[in-house]
């Protein structure tokens, strides 16, 4: 586990930057007054994050997998459809 070690104003800045989708200006990300946010602290958010992206990209494969055999389903219907006129 990381030592307690206080982040810097700055790398909290740029962690929540990025965390929004925004790009983290250089004046910000330069700050390097103690934040009072612990490294190990920090950690465990960062992996709780990881985690929560693994899940929707689990989600997101199955749904992708739903959408193809949906699809295929429906074309090989249509195709027995297209026989039985």
């Amino acid at each position: 586990m990381p030592d307690k070690q206080q982040l810097s104003n700055g790398w909290v800045y740029t962690h929540d930057a990025s965390a929004a989708g925004r790009n983290a200006d250089a004046t910000g990300s330069a700050d390097a007054t103690p934040s009072g946010v612990e490294a190990n602290q920090a950690l465990g958010t960062v992996v709780n994050n990881y985690s929560g992206c693994q899940e929707t990209r689990q989600q997101l494969i199955s749904l992708q997998n739903w959408v193809i055999d949906t699809k295929r389903n429906i074309d090989e219907q249509n195709a027995k459809n297209k026989k039985s006129r």
